[in-house]
């Protein structure tokens, strides 16, 4: 029975190391991830259920110590974008009640996977009755409503320019959060509600409509841009292109990016959902977020786009023409079946640049919108390869 369920255990290992590569939770969380967070759930239930040790469970209890261990790594990545608002978090209303309830949640739910007793699940389960994820989310919502709790609005009546960078940052904390909370929502209802999605569909509900405000407040405070009606254009049609093929679609999007007045460049990349870091891998830098789109629309169906500003201070020529170097290099490299990502392209040391992806065998359609003068766009991508793993794939590097 156990063994069922060690494919979602794998899953979500890969969904970790994705959000650890971008250093945050992103939101929204897919349905699909989500019913892979609630197999996790599961799976702690049933090893807790055991009556005595089984040996063959050993690497089960690994990969579980793994999970833990990644969504720890995550966690201490985004304090760290924390800390650059601490003296204002410390006199806020909002991160004593959600951004400390929300750690906690976290910790007793990594407890489980760590420690996957009867004791650890009574410690997630007694949080979760005293103040559920969804509980959390309201409560949270309330202090959005009031211009006098919403920290947004606090840190922008401070800010005497009103700055785009200090509205991005808690627009970023609060789309943390949320996703934190669909996160332990999803373990909560495989470990505790027998895969109920009713608490985690309410919060998607709730998401969406503070995402609605947030973007009516940036258009109140002056910040709306072209960026902003791309991503909700990008949210919208994800949902409503179920009939038309990858490639049309993604030749749809470049035709929408090249429509608007701007001089940035973009990738626009769309393939078949997969949580398997044989098939899929990338990373950005933290610092780059705001560069990124990934939505997931109907039937699994996956959309990024990646823009670029052009700066004449910048030799991008000489910048693709390094990548298409080290790209050279890494078809001379040894690869290993059993390694579906090789350290040498997660390591900074070999790839860093600004944004870097790794895709295979997912009916991937990527183009490459508003640079006519650039051959293959802001950065470089290989050709199909065997870069380890079980499929060949295609390297793409955007180098600034």
């Amino acid at each position: 029975m156990i063994q069922n369920f060690t494919d979602y255990l794998d899953g979500a290992i890969d969904v970790a190391k994705g959000l650890c590569a971008i250093g945050a939770f992103i939101y929204p969380p897919a349905a699909p991830v989500l019913g892979v967070i609630a197999g996790v759930g599961v799976l702690v239930q049933l090893v807790i259920e055991m009556t005595k040790p089984d040996d063959k469970l050993v690497p089960v209890f690994n990969k579980m110590k793994e999970l833990e261990k990644t969504i720890f790594e995550v966690q201490k990545k985004m304090r760290a974008h924390f800390k650059e608002l601490r003296s204002f978090i410390a006199e806020s209303e909002f991160a004593a009640d959600i951004i400390t309830e929300a750690s906690v949640r976290m910790k007793l739910m990594r407890n489980c996977l760590k420690y996957p007793t009867r004791e650890a699940v009574n410690s997630f389960s007694n949080a979760n009755e005293k103040h559920s994820a969804l509980k959390l989310v309201y409560m949270m919502i309330s202090f959005l409503e009031q211009k006098s709790t919403n920290p947004l609005a606090m840190a922008m009546e401070a800010d005497k320019s009103k700055s785009a960078a200090t509205f991005h940052k808690w627009e970023n904390i609060i789309s943390d959060l949320f996703s934190q909370f669909l996160f332990i929502e999803g373990f909560a209802s495989g470990l505790l509600k027998d895969k109920c999605s009713y608490d985690w569909d309410r919060i998607q509900d709730r998401s969406d409509e503070v995402f609605k405000a947030i973007h009516n407040w940036k258009r109140a405070y002056g910040l709306h841009t072209y960026w902003d009606d791309a991503s909700e254009y990008l949210r919208k049609y994800a949902q409503n292109t179920t009939r038309l093929t990858n490639s049309e679609k993604a030749d749809e999007i470049r035709q929408k990016l090249q429509s608007y007045a701007t001089d940035d460049v973009f990738y626009v990349i769309v393939f078949n959902h997969s949580n398997n870091e044989n098939h899929l891998y990338y990373k950005i830098k933290s610092e780059n977020r705001d560069r990124l789109l990934h939505y997931t629309g109907a039937r699994g169906t996956n959309f990024l786009i990646y823009r670029r500003s052009i700066s004449d201070e910048i030799d991008i020529s000489k910048l693709i023409q390094d990548v298409r170097t080290k790209m050279e290099r890494f078809k001379t490299l040894r690869y290993d079946d059993t390694v579906p990502v090789p350290p040498e392209i997660k390591n900074e040391e070999f790839v860093s640049g600004a944004f870097s992806l790794l895709i295979g065998d997912l009916d991937e359609e990527i183009r490459w919108a508003n640079c006519a003068n650039l051959e293959q766009g802001p950065g470089w991508i290989s050709d199909s390869f065997w870069f380890g793993g079980t499929c060949n794939r295609r390297l793409l590097i955007a180098p600034y």
